[in-house]
């Protein structure tokens, strides 16, 4: 067996450094511009020009206003899909808890009384014979 990351331990990692390069954008574009740009100016930034390459604090400094906004677009644009990412990842973690707890449960001994108290009630025989109807119908 493979020692590999946990997927969620990965993308909290990428999250961190695509905030962090988010901050130092930001910080670029309001210390240039004043003002940062509206979401939907970003979003329509992200769809009409192609994601630059991941830089350093260096050159962040080298941009120019038009290349940080594309920049922060598309670093505002991966950081909504990482977290994403990160809640499906919660999520799918969670299904795998409540699956594990079902997997080990016996559900023998409910499924017994639960047949005695039908058989009791008389509600046991008609949903036999119920069964069986739908079982020959189904199987022609």
């Amino acid at each position: 067996m493979a020692v590999t990351a946990d997927r969620r331990e990965r993308l909290l990692a990428e999250q961190a450094v695509i905030e962090k390069e988010r901050n130092m954008t930001v910080g670029k574009v309001q210390a240039r511009a004043g003002k940062l740009p509206s979401p939907a100016e970003l979003e329509r930034l992200a769809a009409s020009h192609p994601e630059p390459p991941a830089t350093g604090e260096v050159a962040v400094d080298e941009r120019t206003l038009e290349q940080l906004l594309i920049a922060l677009a598309h670093l505002t644009a991966r950081a909504a899909k990482v977290a994403a990412d990160i809640e499906n990842e919660q999520q799918r973690v969670g299904q795998w808890k409540i699956e594990n707890i079902r997997r080990r449960h016996n559900y023998a001994p409910f499924i017994v009384n639960f047949l005695k108290v039908l058989a009791e009630r008389g509600e046991l025989g008609p949903l036999v014979e119920q069964a069986k109807k739908k079982q020959r119908h189904g199987a022609r």
